[in-house]
């Protein structure tokens, strides 16, 4: 299942949720990437360059080519699981009673900050990540004797 694929599901439910439609929305719409999807998908680039970076920097001269790939392997796993993290939290709140009244005051007040960890979230894990990934490049080569 790709990273779309999931999201084209929820869409698909919710269209035909809303009216009945009954055309298959998945071949018919094209999925634009959300905020939260952009800011972690764009991150992956930036986990090998910082263990890269990291290791070189540490000492770990031909080795960084490893170090690249695990910053790589690392940066997909941490996409991954925080978006099912994301995901997950936002879809308990908005599927609370009190978050189906667009009118209700509930929905007012839980929605202001729910929309602030929509955008501090996917940031603070991107920015957090890699800087884990270049400081923990550097403890690893260090601890396997570069420098």
């Amino acid at each position: 299942m790709s990273f779309l694929e999931s999201d084209s599901r929820i869409l698909d439910r919710q269209v035909i949720g809303a009216g009945g439609l009954t055309v298959d929305v998945r071949r018919t719409i094209n999925m634009a990437v959300n905020h939260a999807d952009g800011m972690l998908f764009a991150s992956v680039v930036l986990y090998p360059i910082a263990a890269g970076y990291g290791a070189f920097g540490a000492g770990a001269r031909w080795t960084t080519p490893l170090f690249v790939v695990a910053g790589l392997a690392i940066g997909v796993l941490t996409v991954l699981v925080s978006r099912f993290v994301l995901y997950s939290l936002m879809g308990r709140v908005f599927n609370w009673r009190m978050m189906q009244d667009e009118n209700g005051w509930p929905a007012w007040i839980i929605g202001g900050p729910l929309m602030l960890v929509y955008f501090v979230y996917p940031m603070a894990i991107a920015y957090l990540g890699i800087y884990f990934a270049l400081r923990g490049s550097i403890l690893v080569a260090r601890a396997l004797g570069y420098q």
